[in-house]
C-alpha cells in the first residue's frame, strides 16, 4: 500500500495572507485521498471566501516569522500547537526495567555478552571491560579546558556513538544492524514517506517551520534486513535514507549546558516527533490493512463478525512506538523517551526524561554505556522486528501481491 504525502507550495511552508483587517489565514493543502487524514491537516478548514479575501496594501502585508529551534517561544509557536509536550522531569527510572531487558541478565555485562552474542556487530556494543576511567578524565579535561562543542562531538563518536564499518553495508547478504547517520539533513518534500506530525491546537500559527531536521546523530535500521531484492521498493511503505528505515536514537550535543538547554531539546523534539509520528504511521497502517483483510475474509466465509476496518491496538503494539533521543551538553547526558499521547488516533506525543548523569565521573560513563547498548539492542530487536513485520504485511495484503522478495531476517 504506497501512500504520496500532502504538497505545499514554497517546500512545505504553511503560506499565510492577510486581510485588510490584520487576520491571518492558511492557504489549502493538496494532498491524494488516501493521505488525507494523516497530512498535514488543521483541525479546522478554512472558508473559500476568506481565501478571497483582497490583499492588504503594500505598507500592511505582514510577512510571516520564521521560527528556529533557538527561539525563546519555539515550544509555544511550534511544539505546542503540535501537541508535542515535555513531561515534568521525574526521580528516573530503571532502563532495564523500561525496556523488558532484564531476562537478559541484570548485570550490564551479562547483558553485554547476550547482545553481541545475538548481534555480531563490530563496533556498536560497548564492553563493560574498557577503561572507563580514561573516558572520564578526558571529559573532565575537555570541561576544564573549556573546548568547543565539536571535541566533545568527536570524542562522543568515536568512543560511545560508533558507526558500523561502510563496507558491511554495500554487501548484499541480509542481517541486523544500525545505520549512523551525521547531520543529515532531511526535509519533509523531498521523501514520500516522511510526514510532519499534523497540528492538534489550531489552523494558524504565529510562524511558519519547514520541519527540516539535521541531527547531530541519529541511528536507523539497516535495509540489510530485507532480501537485496526488495530494498530498492521499500520506498513504498517506509522512508528510506542512505540505507536506513525507522529511526529509533537521536542524539544532540550542545557545549554549554545553560545556555543552549532550550534549543538541544527543542532540536530533539522536532526530530523525535517526526521519527515517531511515521514509524506511529506505519504502524496504523499496517493494523488498519490486517482489519481489513480480517474482515473480508470473515464475509467471504459468511461469518458473523462484529469487527470493523479500524485500528485495534493491542498493549503489545503500543510498546513499539517508541523513540529515543539523548542530549548531550559538554559532559552531561540526558536520556529522552518519546510516546504517543493516543494510539487510535494521533493527538501529539510526549517526551520523557528517563535518567541523566555526568561523564567527568567514572559512575556517569558506565550508565551512559549501559544505556546506550540497551537502547540499541531494543532497536535491532523489538523495534527492528515490529517495524518489518508493519511493512511486510502491507506488501503482501493485495491479491496476487510478489512477494517472492520478501525474505527478511527473523
Amino acid at each position: 500500500m504506497a501512500f504520496m504525502p500532502a504538497t505545499t507550495s514554497s517546500r512545505g511552508k504553511q503560506k499565510m495572507t492577510t486581510s485588510n483587517k490584520g487576520s491571518a489565514t492558511t492557504s489549502p493543502e493538496s494532498a491524494s485521498p488516501s493521505l488525507r487524514s494523516f497530512a498535514r491537516t488543521p483541525i479546522s478548514a478554512t472558508s473559500s471566501s476568506a481565501l478571497r479575501t483582497a490583499p492588504a496594501a503594500p505598507s500592511e502585508t505582514l510577512r510571516p516569522r520564521e521560527a528556529q529551534v533557538t527561539d525563546p517561544d519555539f515550544a509555544a509557536s511550534v511544539l505546542d500547537p503540535h501537541g508535542i509536550t515535555f513531561l515534568p522531569t521525574g526521580l528516573g527510572v530503571s532502563i532495564v526495567d523500561h525496556l523488558g531487558l532484564k531476562h537478559l541478565g541484570q548485570a550490564a555485562a551479562e547483558r553485554y555478552k547476550a547482545y553481541s552474542s545475538i548481534f555480531p556487530l563490530e563496533e556498536t556494543w560497548i564492553g563493560p571491560i574498557q577503561p572507563l576511567e580514561r573516558v572520564q578524565e578526558e571529559y573532565a579535561a575537555m570541561r576544564h579546558l573549556g573546548l568547543d562543542e565539536a571535541e566533545f562531538q568527536a570524542f562522543a563518536r568515536k568512543e560511545i556513538f560508533r558507526s558500523e564499518p561502510r563496507n558491511v553495508l554495500a554487501k548484499v547478504e541480509q542481517r541486523l544492524s544500525p545505520v549512523r547517520l551525521l547531520k543529515h539533513t532531511r526535509k519533509i518534500l523531498d521523501e514520500r514517506q516522511w510526514l510532519m506530525p499534523p497540528l492538534q491546537q489550531s489552523d494558524i500559527l504565529a510562524k511558519t517551520y519547514e520541519w527540516i531536521v539535521e541531527p547531530d546523530c541519529a541511528y536507523h535500521v539497516s535495509d540489510q534486513c530485507f532480501q537485496d531484492g526488495y530494498r530498492n521498493k521499500l520506498g513504498r511503505q517506509t522512508a528510506v535514507t542512505k540505507r536506513g528505515i525507522c529511526p529509533y536514537l537521536t542524539v544532540q550535543f550542545e557545549k554549554d549546558r545553560e545556555v543552549s538547554a532550550g534549543t538541544a531539546r527543542n532540536q530533539i523534539a522536532v526530530h523525535g516527533s517526526l521519527a515517531l509520528y511515521n514509524r506511529w504511521l506505519l504502524k496504523k497502517i499496517a493494523l488498519d490493512t490486517n482489519a481489513a483483510k480480517c474482515m473480508k475474509e470473515a464475509h467471504g466465509k459468511r461469518l458473523p463478525t462484529d469487527k470493523s476496518d479500524e485500528a485495534e491496538w493491542s498493549e503489545e503494539a503500543k510498546k513499539h512506538i517508541r523513540h529515543y533521543a539523548i542530549i548531550f551538553q559538554a559532559s552531561n547526558w540526558e536520556l529522552f523517551c518519546l510516546t504517543p499521547k493516543s494510539y487510535e488516533r494521533w493527538t501529539g506525543c510526549e517526551i520523557a526524561s528517563l535518567t541523566n548523569n555526568c561523564c567527568e565521573s567514572v559512575k556517569g560513563v558506565e550508565k551512559l554505556i549501559q544505556a546506550v547498548n540497551d537502547v540499541h539492542f531494543w532497536g535491532l530487536s523489538t523495534h527492528a522486528a515490529s517495524c518489518k513485520a508493519d511493512i511486510t504485511l502491507q506488501v503482501a495484503s493485495p491479491p496476487n501481491a510478489d512477494t517472492s522478495d520478501l525474505s527478511i531476517v527473523d
